[in-house]
């Protein structure tokens, strides 16, 4: 039988869901720190997902994490989403991999998926994924724009993860309208993606951001969501720049500023056509699977750099997949 602390937490919950939808944001998380203080271990989670969004008026990462620690201990399932966290924060696999077991006893599908490709033998490829390593030197293709790749730095088996986690999710690709900075359906572009929210993030995904991250050599907190990208035959994303019109783009948009790197892992090979051109570059990249290519969006003055205009030519035969990571100047905060 449920106690009355119980039920007050209860109806506590289902208040602040309603004042959530109404848009009266600060009552509704009132109403969940309340129901979280008396216990419930619903609202601990739903609260810190406030915080891990950046939904939360003092918003902190930390805080997410302890409210998710005490949360599991009635819902195990919820190491899953712990690991995920503690790689964001601390970026200590080993702890995740406990974290991982730990979500799997309690019959997670997810995380006996991660660790499946986490725990895959003695590799060295593997290895030096799992400890973050990039291989040095890049192939400099271009130097002003700064163009560069790395030869299948990412294994096999995490590009098939990503690619086998995004085949459910994947959704008609858009593009910001030039002139009002929305997202709409254009010729220009006709793949599929997914764009990687926090639903979607776990220990491998984040491994795979931090190091595209560091492939750009900037901070991952400046980049925006992952976006996994399909392409079927006659499918291409015709010539077109990365960076932004920001007077187009809305204010919390622009607040990040400039996108100034763009990352581009390609997680297969078994295609044709489909190559990375930069016409004005005189440069035609082929895709190859677990490397990564890296450009440079604005020139030394900080401008964007028309140079950089570049196409995802027709994929002629098979499917194409890829993963892109856009880095802005400043911190990034996703949608929620």
């Amino acid at each position: 039988m449920m106690s009355v602390n119980a039920r007050d937490a209860a109806a506590l919950l289902e208040r602040s869901e309603a004042l959530y939808q109404a848009g009266q944001l600060s009552e509704a998380i009132s109403c969940l720190e309340q129901a979280a203080e008396i216990g419930l271990p619903e609202a601990k989670l739903a609260l810190a997902r406030t915080h891990r969004r950046s939904i939360h008026p003092n918003a902190s990462t930390e805080r997410a994490m302890t409210l998710l620690l005490t949360a599991a201990e009635s819902t195990p399932l919820l190491w899953s989403e712990i690991a995920e966290l503690h790689f964001d924060l601390y970026r200590d696999l080993p702890t995740c991999i406990d974290y991982l077991k730990r979500a799997r006893e309690a019959g997670s599908r997810l995380a006996a998926k991660q660790l499946a490709v986490l725990t895959a033998g003695q590799d060295e490829h593997l290895a030096l994924f799992l400890a973050g390593a990039i291989p040095e030197p890049a192939q400099e293709l271009c130097s002003a724009p700064l163009v560069r790749t790395w030869h299948q730095i990412i294994p096999d088996q995490i590009c098939r993860y990503l690619i086998e986690k995004s085949a459910s999710m994947m959704r008609p690709s858009l593009v910001v309208h030039p002139g009002s900075g929305q997202l709409v359906k254009d010729p220009v572009r006709t793949s599929r993606n997914w764009s990687v929210g926090f639903d979607g993030r776990d220990v491998v995904v984040n491994m795979v951001l931090s190091l595209l991250a560091a492939c750009c050599d900037r901070p991952l907190s400046h980049g925006e969501r992952l976006s996994v990208l399909q392409y079927s035959p006659g499918e291409e994303y015709k010539s077109h720049y990365d960076y932004l019109n920001l007077d187009k783009i809305g204010t919390e948009a622009a607040a990040a500023g400039q996108r100034t790197d763009t990352a581009i892992l390609y997680l297969n090979d078994d295609f044709s056509g489909g190559q990375t051109e930069f016409r004005r570059l005189g440069l035609n990249i082929s895709p190859t699977v677990g490397s990564v290519l890296h450009f440079r969006n604005i020139d030394q003055a900080g401008a964007p750099d028309p140079l950089t205009l570049h196409a995802g030519l027709p994929v002629l035969d098979g499917t194409k997949w890829a993963a892109t990571l856009w880095i802005r100047e400043h911190p990034y905060r996703y949608p929620h």
